[in-house]
């Protein structure tokens, strides 16, 4: 009924709503609705006797990543909060390694533009020097 008005609804709202129909539902309907779960039931149950395949699917591995092709360079947050990471653990030895990654992200968009143009800068030149080291990489592997 939601689906059909276009209504999202959580799932949990939705089993809600589900549990409070079957417990409406007279003995007749629910033994009509039980008789074909058991059905359904010893269908899957045969079925999975007769299956002579594997069990388990092994999960595709990615592609390998040549080692020898160049590594993207840091971004600016990354560097800034390699950078600056130390003296934040030492001003608050309290926190784990999540909350200081959340406070160093809390400083670095609360820093101005002129804390933050030194990263940025050096971004910008190792990006540049990874792209033209990208395109050489390239260029021979299609060579080979």
């Amino acid at each position: 009924e939601l689906g059909t008005k276009g209504i999202a609804e959580k799932t949990t709202n939705i089993a809600k709503l589900v549990s409070k129909a079957w417990k409406e539902l007279s003995t007749d309907e629910r033994n009509k609705w039980e008789g074909m779960a058991r059905q359904d039931k010893y269908r899957f149950e045969v079925e999975k006797s007769l299956y002579t395949g594997p069990w388990k699917m092994l999960a595709k591995k990615g592609s390998q990543k040549d080692p020898n092709a160049p590594k993207r360079p840091m971004s600016a947050f990354l560097a800034y909060s390699h950078a600056k990471r130390a003296s934040v653990k030492v001003k608050n030895p309290g926190l784990n390694n999540a909350e200081t990654s959340r406070l160093l992200a809390r400083i670095w968009k609360e820093a101005t533009e002129e804390d933050k143009r030194e990263y940025i800068e050096q971004e910008s030149q190792l990006r540049q020097k990874y792209l033209s080291e990208i395109a050489v990489w390239r260029e021979n592997k299609e060579r080979e």
